[in-house]
């Protein structure tokens, strides 16, 4: 599978845009969008969304090369069960029904396989 890099180098051939055009739109320095692409450096979480809006794509498919229902379908072990799924959103916490939509999602995409 490819890296991080490896898939902002190719959105960007795909897309027909030069480092520099991008780095002016997200907002960094022409040599700050290249050490992306050559996996010397990684951006910061606000970096990260800008790129994946100029791209149109998910952060998940940025990090990973897979959407976020694949990220979750991945993350369902074969008893249906939770592997282990983390997230940080900055100190926001979910209220009890937030919790339990995430949890009937997850049911969802358990259900389905079937």
């Amino acid at each position: 599978m490819s890296s991080f890099s490896e898939r902002l180098k190719q959105l960007r051939k795909e897309k027909k845009v030069t480092q520099s055009e991008i780095a002016e739109k997200i907002g960094v320095a022409k040599s700050t969008y290249s050490q992306y692409e050559n996996g010397h450096r990684e951006p910061n979480f606000e970096t990260l969304l800008k790129l994946s809006l100029f791209f149109n794509v998910d952060v998940d498919f940025l990090l990973s090369g897979k959407n976020s229902i694949q990220s979750l379908t991945d993350a369902l072990n074969k008893t249906g069960e939770f592997n282990t799924i983390a997230a940080h959103f900055d100190g926001d916490e979910f209220t009890e029904a937030e919790l339990e939509e995430i949890k009937q999602f997850a049911e969802f995409v358990k259900n389905r396989r079937k």
